[in-house]
């Protein structure tokens, strides 16, 4: 059966981006307005945002956010190239044992200098960069599902009594640590979804307890 999420730790539209404030989890649901990278880094150094898919993509849609509101300010492609460049390695520093954000903006820079080949119209570039960044939020989506499926199936492929499974899971791993469906327990609500699973334990995970109390909202 499939588990109903009303809550999403990222809302994004061009020019906008809310992320939903999980220190304040589970007693209040309360959206912050991320306006600037900085307010991307503090937010992410702080803990308001957690798991590492999120902090990455909060982290791109930041840039994108502030790039937009600043896009008649550039004067060339390489201003664009540079401010990019230097800001997704300077949302690194704010958790950087958040794997997930050095590769967001790897494939970020990567993209950038290819595109500046292809694309020579200052405002064409800079729409093109936010569509990709953009695309961050379905990239995750898409991932955690074929988690979810590719775990389920490993699963029970290795288990030697074909019977629902008793599971234990740990840290912040669902819908709320990624942009939707979650990791872990994306793989979980698979098993779910497939009628094979009978009971779940979440533990925490310091210093906030999130692993018990975000993955069951």
């Amino acid at each position: 059966m499939e588990i109903d999420q009303p809550l999403q730790s990222i809302r994004y539209q061009r020019g906008s981006l809310l992320i939903l404030d999980q220190l304040k989890l589970p007693e209040e649901s309360v959206y912050i307005a991320i306006n600037t990278i900085d307010d991307a880094w503090k937010a992410i150094h702080t803990m308001s945002i957690r798991g590492a898919s999120a902090i990455a993509v909060c982290g791109v849609l930041s840039v994108a956010v502030e790039l937009y509101h600043s896009r008649t300010k550039f004067d060339s492609i390489s201003s664009v190239l540079q401010f990019v460049t230097d800001q997704l390695n300077y949302l690194i520093t704010a958790r950087p044992t958040a794997f997930n954000m050095t590769e967001a903006a790897k494939m970020i820079i990567d993209y950038l200098i290819p595109l500046s080949t292809k694309q020579q119209n200052l405002p064409s570039y800079i729409n093109e960069l936010l569509d990709f960044m953009e695309q961050s939020l379905q990239r995750d989506l898409d991932h955690n599902h074929s988690i979810g499926q590719l775990g389920a199936e490993y699963i029970y492929q290795h288990i030697t009594t074909k019977r629902k499974l008793t599971i234990l899971t740990h840290a912040n791993t669902g819908s709320l640590a990624t942009v939707g469906f979650g990791t872990a327990l994306g793989i979980i609500r698979q098993l779910a979804t497939n009628n094979l699973l009978q009971l779940v334990y979440f533990t925490e995970t310091r210093p906030y307890n999130q692993g018990s109390k975000v993955n069951c909202l």
